[in-house]
């Protein structure tokens, strides 16, 4: 493929966002393009699923793969940081530290930790970067994802998972399979030995993943009264931060959206 072409292509994608569906003679028009060339591009993007035809009129839009290069991108991270930050400090008052961590690729970033005590904090400390399925917060957002990407990013951090000193008895599938089941992410002795981190995922208004509140409690805890509750805090200052995120447009993840 040409530069000339790909260019084109790329034009093709970014008219298609910006609307619900479009006929060939508007992707002719908007693109300034004869109609065999439109026609060629169209096809070729729906070999690779990035362009779909609507099923009841001759529109076209974007395709189920474009959705998936959006979920492997990052959106800007400080705005929805920002507005996360009372729900992390009122979990930080509940005795055990509370983190805020976003995904970065196949890595998860501390992005702030508050409360606990100085080890559990220092564990945890801001710009810690990990394997995205090391931690409850990346288990948690690998539970958000589609099969066959889950399989993809596997593929690439398993090795390193492994050779982590509690690496090697993990399940990742199954763990992620208890995220689908129960709403939030469970991982003992990763990050400090005799501790388990439990994450839920933060979204934005869309319903795509932004990143994870964590907390990290003692191990064996969770089945006890104190542990349930700290995990219906933990859901509930999630819920309070999506709500918050919902409002504010700085926020949203943009995806293949030209600005």
């Amino acid at each position: 493929m040409s530069l000339q072409t790909l260019d084109r292509a790329m034009d093709l994608l970014h008219a298609l966002s910006r609307a619900d569906g479009m006929r060939l003679v508007d992707l002719q028009r908007e693109l300034s393009l004869t109609k065999p060339t439109v026609h060629r591009l169209v096809k070729s993007l729906m070999q690779h699923k990035l362009v779909e035809r609507a099923p009841d009129a001759p529109l076209y839009r974007i395709g189920p793969a474009a959705s998936k290069f959006a979920q492997r991108a990052t959106p800007p991270i400080e705005p929805w940081h920002r507005v996360c930050v009372p729900a992390l400090r009122r979990l930080g008052t509940k005795g055990h530290p509370a983190s805020l961590l976003a995904r970065i690729g196949f890595e998860t970033l501390c992005l702030e930790t508050m409360g606990g005590t100085p080890q559990t904090q220092s564990a945890l400390h801001v710009g810690l970067i990990f394997p995205l399925g090391a931690g409850s917060a990346g288990v948690s957002m690998l539970g958000e994802m589609e099969d066959d990407d889950v399989s993809y990013v596997l593929r690439n951090i398993a090795p390193r998972i492994r050779s982590l000193p509690a690496g090697r008895q993990r399940d990742l599938p199954e763990e992620i399979r208890c995220v689908r089941r129960h709403g939030y992410a469970v991982v003992q002795d990763m990050l400090v030995k005799g501790m388990t981190g439990v994450s839920a995922v933060l979204h934005d208004d869309g319903g795509r993943p932004l990143g994870a509140l964590g907390i990290l409690v003692p191990s064996g805890s969770l089945k006890e009264s104190l542990g349930l509750k700290l995990i219906d805090s933990l859901r509930r200052e999630r819920d309070w931060a999506e709500r918050e995120l919902a409002q504010r447009k700085d926020t949203r993840w943009h995806g293949m959206t030209r600005h």
